[in-house]
């Protein structure tokens, strides 16, 4: 279905997000702005236009890092967290690949997890704006609704139950949905080692609903996946084990 159509399905909710919210939305956000704030929040016009106000309340408080040209604490960060992105799907959405076994290893190292973790938070944040921002742009211009995918490389985990890292990606997972209302697609987990639900239960209590759906967990060998048919080099394109971090 087309954003044009989803859009004539759900005027009369647009119109009353809009009749609630009145003078508080911004002249440059649109129809499509609001039918991904519906979309996110069960199509309740008063939900959506709650969190709508919360979304802009957060982007104005912290607009001096979120709209900068280079992430806060990049180089720091990106010498802890295995993180790349710039590959895209066969539709052109961006995909994010996570190196999640080796970055546990780096950020297990440091005394101050809570403070790295707020600075990763931030950081991704800020990450995800940019890439929410690509696929606002195609969603524009194709006329269809286009997100991104998530991957997480698991290889070489050691098992965990910190729930100082628990909480800090559980936060950044739900700061990110408040502002970024329809970003994700999918997050699938590859390589997950033989303790996975045991990870997933120590992170998951910090996770929405929402995002908890959205995580799929691929089968040995990185074939097929459990719950769909493709594989991940599918969606890629390419093997995504060849990817080289520096």
């Amino acid at each position: 279905m087309s954003v044009k159509e989803k859009l004539a399905q759900v005027e009369d909710k647009v119109a009353e997000m809009r009749k609630i919210l009145k003078d508080e939305i911004q002249p440059e956000h649109d129809d499509i702005l609001l039918l991904k704030f519906l979309l996110s929040h069960h199509e309740d016009p008063e939900e959506s236009a709650t969190w709508y106000r919360k979304a802009m309340a957060f982007r104005k408080e912290n607009s001096s890092w979120l709209y900068a040209e280079e992430g806060p604490e990049e180089e720091f960060i990106r010498s802890i967290f295995k993180v790349k992105d710039g590959f895209y799907s066969s539709d052109g959405e961006p995909i994010m690949l996570a190196r999640s076994g080796e970055s546990l290893k780096l950020l297990r190292k440091h005394d101050n997890v809570v403070e790295i973790m707020k600075k990763f938070e931030r950081w991704s944040t800020w990450q995800k704006e940019k890439l929410y921002q690509e696929c606002d742009k195609l969603t524009r211009t194709t006329g269809l609704l286009h997100k991104m995918y998530f991957i997480n490389d698991m290889a070489g985990m050691q098992l965990w139950t910190d729930l100082r890292i628990a909480k800090g990606i559980g936060s950044s997972s739900k700061v990110s949905e408040m502002i970024h209302p329809q970003l994700i697609e999918k997050q699938y987990i590859v390589n997950p080692p033989a303790f996975i639900r045991i990870v997933f239960a120590t992170v998951k209590p910090f996770m929405s609903k929402r995002m908890v759906k959205k995580v799929v967990i691929v089968n040995e060998n990185n074939k097929r996946t459990i719950e769909e048919k493709r594989t991940i080099k599918d969606l890629l394109g390419f093997d995504h084990a060849s990817i080289k971090f520096n």
